[in-house]
Protein backbone atom coordinates (compact mmCIF):
# COMPACT_ATOMS: atom_id res chain seq x y z
CA UNK A 1 0.00 0.00 0.00
CA UNK A 2 1.13 3.67 -0.92
CA UNK A 3 2.27 5.70 2.46
CA UNK A 4 -0.68 6.86 4.69
CA UNK A 5 0.98 10.28 4.71
CA UNK A 6 0.85 10.42 0.39
CA UNK A 7 -0.39 13.45 -0.39
CA UNK A 8 -2.43 13.90 -4.04
CA UNK A 9 -2.45 17.16 -6.18
CA UNK A 10 -3.73 18.63 -8.75
CA UNK A 11 -0.44 18.01 -10.60
CA UNK A 12 1.61 15.89 -8.58
CA UNK A 13 1.90 13.52 -5.67
CA UNK A 14 3.99 13.93 -2.40
CA UNK A 15 5.41 10.46 -0.75
CA UNK A 16 7.67 11.06 2.46
CA UNK A 17 10.72 9.29 2.45
CA UNK A 18 12.20 6.72 3.47
CA UNK A 19 9.72 4.58 3.03
CA UNK A 20 9.30 2.25 6.54
CA UNK A 21 9.27 -1.11 5.78
CA UNK A 22 5.65 -2.27 6.02
CA UNK A 23 4.92 0.31 2.99
CA UNK A 24 5.65 -0.54 -0.85
CA UNK A 25 8.68 0.62 -2.08
CA UNK A 26 9.07 3.62 -4.53
CA UNK A 27 10.01 2.52 -8.31
CA UNK A 28 10.24 6.67 -9.72
CA UNK A 29 10.78 9.53 -8.40
CA UNK A 30 8.92 12.61 -10.20
CA UNK A 31 10.77 15.60 -11.70
CA UNK A 32 8.53 18.37 -12.90
CA UNK A 33 8.49 20.50 -16.48
CA UNK A 34 11.43 22.45 -15.99
CA UNK A 35 13.77 19.59 -14.22
CA UNK A 36 13.84 21.50 -11.23
CA UNK A 37 13.30 19.71 -7.76
CA UNK A 38 11.09 16.45 -7.07
CA UNK A 39 7.73 15.80 -6.77
CA UNK A 40 7.64 12.73 -4.93
CA UNK A 41 7.94 8.79 -5.21
CA UNK A 42 5.52 6.67 -6.68
CA UNK A 43 5.52 2.94 -5.70
CA UNK A 44 5.48 0.68 -8.89
CA UNK A 45 1.69 0.39 -8.81
CA UNK A 46 0.94 4.06 -8.89
CA UNK A 47 3.94 4.49 -11.96
CA UNK A 48 2.01 1.90 -14.04
CA UNK A 49 -0.97 2.95 -13.82
CA UNK A 50 0.01 7.38 -14.38
CA UNK A 51 1.83 5.37 -17.64
CA UNK A 52 -1.32 3.46 -18.68
CA UNK A 53 -3.82 6.31 -18.20
CA UNK A 54 -1.39 8.99 -19.98
CA UNK A 55 -1.13 6.30 -22.93
CA UNK A 56 -5.16 5.65 -23.07
CA UNK A 57 -5.73 9.53 -23.38
CA UNK A 58 -5.83 10.63 -27.26
CA UNK A 59 -3.78 13.13 -26.27
CA UNK A 60 -1.22 11.55 -24.24
CA UNK A 61 2.24 10.96 -25.33
CA UNK A 62 4.58 8.24 -23.33
CA UNK A 63 8.14 8.39 -24.50
CA UNK A 64 11.63 7.21 -22.99
CA UNK A 65 15.16 8.57 -22.71
CA UNK A 66 17.64 5.91 -23.70
CA UNK A 67 18.83 5.56 -19.97
CA UNK A 68 15.82 4.55 -18.90
CA UNK A 69 13.73 7.47 -17.72
CA UNK A 70 9.54 7.78 -18.82
CA UNK A 71 8.47 11.02 -20.59
CA UNK A 72 5.19 11.36 -20.13
CA UNK A 73 3.31 14.78 -21.80
CA UNK A 74 -0.59 15.50 -21.76
CA UNK A 75 -2.28 19.03 -23.20
CA UNK A 76 1.27 20.77 -22.78
CA UNK A 77 2.31 19.60 -19.38
CA UNK A 78 4.92 17.08 -19.25
CA UNK A 79 6.03 14.90 -16.06
CA UNK A 80 9.25 13.13 -15.96
CA UNK A 81 9.84 9.70 -14.14
CA UNK A 82 12.97 8.87 -13.02
CA UNK A 83 14.18 5.17 -12.23
CA UNK A 84 15.06 4.87 -8.73
CA UNK A 85 17.25 2.26 -9.51
CA UNK A 86 18.93 2.50 -12.78
CA UNK A 87 18.45 -0.11 -15.63
CA UNK A 88 21.58 -0.82 -15.57
CA UNK A 89 22.13 -2.50 -12.13
CA UNK A 90 20.46 -5.14 -13.18
CA UNK A 91 22.47 -8.23 -12.83
CA UNK A 92 21.31 -11.47 -14.61
CA UNK A 93 20.53 -13.50 -11.61
CA UNK A 94 17.51 -10.70 -11.46
CA UNK A 95 17.13 -10.69 -14.80
CA UNK A 96 16.55 -13.94 -14.45
CA UNK A 97 14.06 -13.50 -11.22
CA UNK A 98 11.91 -11.25 -13.44
CA UNK A 99 11.46 -13.58 -16.36
CA UNK A 100 10.24 -16.44 -13.33
CA UNK A 101 7.57 -13.80 -12.28
CA UNK A 102 6.57 -12.77 -15.77
CA UNK A 103 5.70 -16.76 -16.67
CA UNK A 104 4.48 -16.96 -13.38
CA UNK A 105 1.61 -14.44 -14.33
CA UNK A 106 -1.05 -14.92 -12.41
CA UNK A 107 0.59 -17.44 -10.08
CA UNK A 108 3.43 -15.30 -9.01
CA UNK A 109 2.82 -14.21 -5.24
CA UNK A 110 4.43 -12.56 -2.67
CA UNK A 111 3.87 -14.73 0.66
CA UNK A 112 5.76 -15.05 3.61
CA UNK A 113 7.75 -17.93 5.28
CA UNK A 114 7.58 -19.13 8.67
CA UNK A 115 9.89 -16.52 9.96
CA UNK A 116 8.16 -13.99 8.39
CA UNK A 117 10.44 -13.35 5.35
CA UNK A 118 8.58 -12.64 2.33
CA UNK A 119 9.46 -14.41 -0.88
CA UNK A 120 7.56 -14.69 -4.27
CA UNK A 121 6.36 -18.04 -5.33
CA UNK A 122 5.79 -17.97 -9.18
CA UNK A 123 3.95 -21.48 -9.82
CA UNK A 124 6.29 -24.36 -9.31
CA UNK A 125 9.59 -21.60 -8.55
CA UNK A 126 10.62 -20.00 -5.44
CA UNK A 127 12.36 -16.90 -5.31
CA UNK A 128 14.74 -16.81 -2.19
CA UNK A 129 13.54 -14.05 0.67
CA UNK A 130 16.99 -11.86 -0.24
CA UNK A 131 16.49 -11.70 -3.43
CA UNK A 132 12.81 -10.91 -3.41
CA UNK A 133 13.76 -8.26 -1.14
CA UNK A 134 15.74 -6.81 -3.53
CA UNK A 135 13.37 -6.28 -6.40
CA UNK A 136 11.02 -4.67 -4.45
CA UNK A 137 13.37 -2.03 -2.81
CA UNK A 138 14.14 -1.40 -6.49
CA UNK A 139 10.90 -1.09 -7.47
CA UNK A 140 11.07 -3.93 -10.24
CA UNK A 141 8.23 -5.69 -8.79
CA UNK A 142 5.04 -4.16 -8.03
CA UNK A 143 1.55 -4.88 -6.55
CA UNK A 144 -2.01 -3.45 -5.55
CA UNK A 145 -2.91 -2.53 -2.44
CA UNK A 146 -4.11 -5.69 -0.36
CA UNK A 147 -2.85 -7.93 -2.77
CA UNK A 148 -0.25 -10.61 -2.53
CA UNK A 149 -0.55 -11.28 -6.57
CA UNK A 150 2.96 -9.20 -7.71
CA UNK A 151 3.94 -8.34 -11.76
CA UNK A 152 6.83 -7.33 -13.08
CA UNK A 153 6.77 -3.32 -13.03
CA UNK A 154 7.46 -1.01 -15.29
CA UNK A 155 10.69 -0.45 -14.20
CA UNK A 156 11.50 -3.89 -14.16
CA UNK A 157 10.73 -4.11 -17.59
CA UNK A 158 12.59 -0.89 -18.65
CA UNK A 159 15.50 -2.40 -16.97
CA UNK A 160 15.07 -5.73 -18.73
CA UNK A 161 14.49 -4.28 -22.13
CA UNK A 162 17.55 -2.19 -21.51
CA UNK A 163 20.05 -4.83 -20.55
CA UNK A 164 18.81 -6.70 -23.68
CA UNK A 165 19.27 -3.62 -26.10
CA UNK A 166 22.76 -2.95 -24.63
CA UNK A 167 23.91 -7.00 -25.42
CA UNK A 168 22.36 -6.10 -28.44
CA UNK A 169 24.21 -3.13 -28.80
CA UNK A 170 21.45 -1.25 -30.32
CA UNK A 171 21.16 2.49 -30.73
CA UNK A 172 19.49 4.69 -28.56
CA UNK A 173 16.26 5.31 -30.81
CA UNK A 174 15.45 1.80 -31.03
CA UNK A 175 16.75 1.11 -27.74
CA UNK A 176 14.41 4.19 -26.12
CA UNK A 177 11.76 2.53 -28.43
CA UNK A 178 11.73 -0.75 -26.43
CA UNK A 179 11.75 1.06 -23.34
CA UNK A 180 8.63 2.38 -24.20
CA UNK A 181 6.85 -0.39 -25.01
CA UNK A 182 8.46 -2.42 -21.78
CA UNK A 183 6.70 0.40 -19.57
CA UNK A 184 2.65 0.56 -21.67
CA UNK A 185 3.44 -3.61 -21.04
CA UNK A 186 3.55 -3.41 -17.74
CA UNK A 187 0.65 -0.77 -17.36
CA UNK A 188 -1.24 -2.71 -19.87
CA UNK A 189 -0.98 -6.05 -17.22
CA UNK A 190 -2.89 -3.55 -14.12
CA UNK A 191 -5.77 -2.48 -16.24
CA UNK A 192 -6.22 -6.09 -17.90
CA UNK A 193 -6.68 -6.92 -14.15
CA UNK A 194 -9.31 -4.22 -13.71
CA UNK A 195 -6.86 -2.69 -11.23
CA UNK A 196 -7.49 1.42 -11.33
CA UNK A 197 -6.96 4.23 -8.98
CA UNK A 198 -9.37 7.17 -8.34
CA UNK A 199 -9.69 9.97 -10.31
CA UNK A 200 -7.67 12.12 -8.26
CA UNK A 201 -5.02 10.09 -8.38
CA UNK A 202 -4.27 11.96 -11.83
CA UNK A 203 -1.09 13.93 -11.81
CA UNK A 204 -1.39 15.40 -15.60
Amino acid sequence: MPHPDTRYGKDRVLTPRPYLEEFEYASHKETPQNGTGEFGHLTAWEADLLVGRIARDPRGVVRARPYGALVLEKRGRRLVLEPVAAPATLTSRQDEDLRLVLRGARQARLTNGPSGEAHIEAGVTRIPPAATALLLRRGWIGRAPRDSTVLVSAAGRVAMAWRWAREGDLDSRVTAGLLVDAALDAAENWIARGVDTPDKDSRI
